[in-house]
């Protein structure tokens, strides 16, 4: 009964966590902007707009990676106490976690007053989540999907890792001055899929495969940027 309890609650947070894995990539890490590179009735022309109507590339891409340490405290059970202690000769967390998403499009340049463009984009995450014994310990878990269940077998238990992908297409319309923007609407349609996985004791392994699609409306107003922005899964 204990086992089938443990089972349905691991099952349940790691739902959880997986969906909050995934609203982390609700939206792109990077911020497309137009090349003053544009074309338009009287051909090329470098950072000009000498014409009504101008087009030209839409890029954008970024990286992120980072690494962080949490010494775990001590068990609710150990001290009676609602608010833990830290204990030096205790367990560590270290979570690892590498993203980097990217896109090419177009974009219209208008009167020099409006722009539009659409941009498909796509990316990935990779996140590990690694038990140590102690803060100098080194444990470094590749941050790759396990290509077979042999490699699973140097996990500890806790460890976890979470494996997405996610790609779509952007459309955005601005009117402003030049190329600040004074009010902004963006609208994407976007894919995902998750892969995540926990040891959750020594002989067993815990997989969770999501997929979900996106609809992604925002609205941003005034040179300070004031935003809103609507999610439909």
């Amino acid at each position: 009964m204990k086992t089938i309890l443990f089972f349905f609650i691991s099952i349940l947070s790691f739902e959880l966590y997986s969906q909050v894995e995934f609203l982390d990539t609700v939206t792109t890490i990077n911020s497309p902007f137009q090349l003053p590179i544009r074309y338009g009735a009287s051909g090329f022309s470098f950072n000009d707009t000498p014409d009504n109507i101008m087009v030209g590339p839409a890029v954008g891409f970024a990286i992120l990676g980072d690494k962080t340490l949490y010494n775990l405290p001590v068990k609710i059970s150990e001290t009676g106490n609602l608010i833990s202690q830290i204990r030096n000769d205790g367990s560590w967390m270290q979570i690892r976690k590498h993203r980097y998403d990217g896109g090419v499009g177009i974009a219209a340049l208008v009167a020099t007053h409006f722009n539009a463009a659409l941009i498909p984009f796509m990316g990935a995450k990779q996140q590990i989540i690694r038990i140590k014994s102690s803060r100098d310990e080194v444990v470094d878990l590749s941050l790759a999907i396990p290509a077979s269940l042999k490699e699973l077998e140097s996990w500890r238990v806790g460890d976890q890792g979470t494996y997405q992908t996610y790609g779509g297409v952007e459309a955005l319309v601005a009117a402003g001055v030049g190329v600040v923007n004074i009010i902004r609407e963006t609208i994407s349609f976007q894919n995902q899929f998750i892969l995540s996985i926990r040891k959750i004791s020594e002989k067993n392994i815990l997989f969770a495969i999501a997929e979900e699609k996106l609809k992604r409306s925002e609205t941003a107003i005034g040179p300070l940027i004031s935003t809103a922005s609507l999610y439909l899964f």
